[in-house]
Protein backbone atom coordinates (compact mmCIF):
# COMPACT_ATOMS: atom_id res chain seq x y z
CA UNK A 1 0.00 0.00 0.00
CA UNK A 2 1.67 3.55 -1.21
CA UNK A 3 1.90 6.41 1.61
CA UNK A 4 0.13 9.25 0.62
CA UNK A 5 1.77 12.44 1.69
CA UNK A 6 1.23 13.27 5.13
CA UNK A 7 1.58 9.94 6.21
CA UNK A 8 -1.96 8.49 5.50
CA UNK A 9 -2.19 4.91 3.73
CA UNK A 10 -4.21 4.98 0.29
CA UNK A 11 -6.41 1.78 0.55
CA UNK A 12 -9.30 2.38 -0.82
CA UNK A 13 -9.62 2.83 -5.23
CA UNK A 14 -13.02 4.36 -6.91
CA UNK A 15 -13.68 3.82 -10.29
CA UNK A 16 -16.45 4.03 -12.95
CA UNK A 17 -17.34 0.72 -13.80
CA UNK A 18 -20.35 1.32 -16.39
CA UNK A 19 -18.95 2.82 -19.43
CA UNK A 20 -15.24 2.75 -18.46
CA UNK A 21 -14.20 -0.79 -17.74
CA UNK A 22 -17.23 -2.19 -18.96
CA UNK A 23 -19.59 -1.37 -21.85
CA UNK A 24 -22.91 -2.20 -21.05
CA UNK A 25 -24.28 -0.08 -23.99
CA UNK A 26 -25.34 -2.86 -25.90
CA UNK A 27 -27.79 -4.28 -22.75
CA UNK A 28 -28.90 -0.85 -21.95
CA UNK A 29 -30.34 -0.96 -25.94
CA UNK A 30 -31.50 -4.24 -26.06
CA UNK A 31 -33.66 -3.22 -22.52
CA UNK A 32 -35.05 -0.78 -23.84
CA UNK A 33 -36.25 -2.36 -27.56
CA UNK A 34 -37.52 -5.06 -25.04
CA UNK A 35 -39.72 -2.80 -23.49
CA UNK A 36 -40.98 -0.96 -26.15
CA UNK A 37 -41.78 -4.01 -27.91
CA UNK A 38 -43.40 -6.04 -25.24
CA UNK A 39 -44.98 -3.11 -23.43
CA UNK A 40 -46.09 -0.78 -26.05
CA UNK A 41 -46.53 -3.03 -29.13
CA UNK A 42 -43.69 -0.19 -30.97
CA UNK A 43 -40.60 -0.49 -32.40
CA UNK A 44 -37.71 2.42 -31.22
CA UNK A 45 -34.79 2.78 -32.96
CA UNK A 46 -31.12 2.93 -32.23
CA UNK A 47 -30.97 6.65 -33.07
CA UNK A 48 -34.12 7.63 -30.99
CA UNK A 49 -32.75 5.89 -27.93
CA UNK A 50 -29.14 7.06 -28.20
CA UNK A 51 -30.15 10.72 -28.42
CA UNK A 52 -31.81 10.60 -24.96
CA UNK A 53 -28.86 8.48 -23.71
CA UNK A 54 -27.33 8.79 -20.03
CA UNK A 55 -30.71 10.46 -18.56
CA UNK A 56 -32.20 8.17 -15.25
CA UNK A 57 -34.53 6.22 -16.82
CA UNK A 58 -37.38 7.54 -16.35
CA UNK A 59 -37.10 10.57 -18.08
CA UNK A 60 -36.00 8.58 -20.64
CA UNK A 61 -39.28 7.20 -20.90
CA UNK A 62 -40.84 10.51 -20.58
CA UNK A 63 -38.93 11.96 -23.29
CA UNK A 64 -39.51 9.34 -25.87
CA UNK A 65 -43.28 8.89 -24.84
CA UNK A 66 -44.66 11.65 -22.95
CA UNK A 67 -48.09 10.46 -23.97
CA UNK A 68 -47.64 7.91 -21.10
CA UNK A 69 -48.92 8.38 -17.37
CA UNK A 70 -46.73 8.51 -14.37
CA UNK A 71 -48.22 5.10 -13.80
CA UNK A 72 -47.05 3.88 -17.33
CA UNK A 73 -43.74 5.07 -17.21
CA UNK A 74 -43.07 3.16 -13.87
CA UNK A 75 -44.45 0.10 -15.81
CA UNK A 76 -42.22 0.37 -18.51
CA UNK A 77 -38.72 0.96 -15.51
CA UNK A 78 -40.37 -2.14 -14.02
CA UNK A 79 -39.93 -4.07 -17.71
CA UNK A 80 -36.70 -2.36 -18.38
CA UNK A 81 -35.29 -3.37 -15.22
CA UNK A 82 -36.58 -7.10 -15.35
CA UNK A 83 -34.91 -7.39 -18.59
CA UNK A 84 -31.90 -6.19 -17.88
CA UNK A 85 -31.62 -7.86 -14.66
CA UNK A 86 -32.08 -11.29 -16.47
CA UNK A 87 -29.82 -10.66 -19.55
CA UNK A 88 -27.06 -8.98 -17.48
CA UNK A 89 -24.23 -11.85 -17.47
CA UNK A 90 -25.26 -12.26 -21.41
CA UNK A 91 -24.23 -8.82 -22.14
CA UNK A 92 -21.64 -8.09 -19.75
Amino acid sequence: MKEAKGGSSLGHFLFDLDGTVLDTTGLILASFVHTFETALGQRITREELMAHFGRPLEDQFQVLRPDLSEGEIERLVDIYRQHNEASHDQWV
